[in-house]
């Protein structure tokens, strides 16, 4: 399993980062962990085939994670993608998505390739293909909501990080291949964990392979205007 961080500045914008975006790719398939960065460009520069990514995963609303969505599913529709796409993320998130997506005329009629919309709950593991997801509800939008909330009854201050697991699928020799389904295995290595996750300390050393990934947005240190 490789991960591609595309981009890891905050909501500050940076001349010389982009926005926040990890692209995790394994043998069998992908998946963009938010998309604040130019995904798109990023995946044509590279010369990466349209049906990249398979699964992409939406944490909350700031714009710094989700700005590029509508960016990428345009590139993809225009670069002929047929393969379905699942994005996941907080229910309300997905219905904001969803809804941005049709006012930027990305209609699913026109751009050719499905979508499937997954909202998810905290602590409640989803399993597609070979990974599990496990959102977790974070702070990071408390402080925003405590003060615009009220006004915005209809916005979406929820923000989840992730606990990602990977089980990957080994494909048998031509002697081993009794049936249309791989064995399947789980990859051996050390949980990379971002705090305040358990095993936050617990890095592994290049070259290793990682089984389950945590993602968390912190606050912030000092203080800041809401939401910073």
């Amino acid at each position: 399993m490789r991960a591609i961080f595309l981009g890891t500045a905050d909501g500050h914008t940076s001349a010389r980062r982009e926005h926040s975006g990890i692209l995790i790719q394994t043998q069998e398939t992908s998946l963009l962990l938010d998309c604040g960065a130019a995904a798109a460009r990023f995946l044509l520069h590279k010369k990466i085939e349209a049906d990249v990514p398979e699964f992409l995963w939406i944490s909350h609303m700031h714009s710094d994670h989700n700005g590029q969505v509508s960016s990428l599913i345009q590139s993809l529709w225009l670069r002929t993608r047929r393969a379905p796409m699942h994005i996941f993320g907080p229910p309300e998130v997905m219905l904001a998505m969803k809804d941005w997506l049709e006012k930027c005329l990305l209609f699913p009629e026109l751009i050719g390739f499905p979508i499937h919309w997954h909202p998810v709950k905290p602590g409640r593991p989803c399993v597609f293909g070979p990974f599990t997801f496990t959102a977790f509800a974070t702070q990071h939008l408390h402080s925003l909501a405590s003060h615009f909330k009220r006004a915005y009854p209809n916005t979406c201050f929820d923000c989840y990080g992730l606990l990602l697991e990977f089980e990957g699928l080994r494909r048998p020799g031509p002697s081993q291949r009794t049936g249309p389904h791989p064995q399947r295995w789980k990859n051996r290595g050390p949980a990379l964990r971002t705090h305040p996750l358990p095993g936050a300390r617990s890095f592994p050393r290049s070259g290793q392979i990682l089984r389950t990934i945590g993602l968390d947005h912190p606050l912030p240190r000092s203080p800041g205007p809401p939401g910073s």
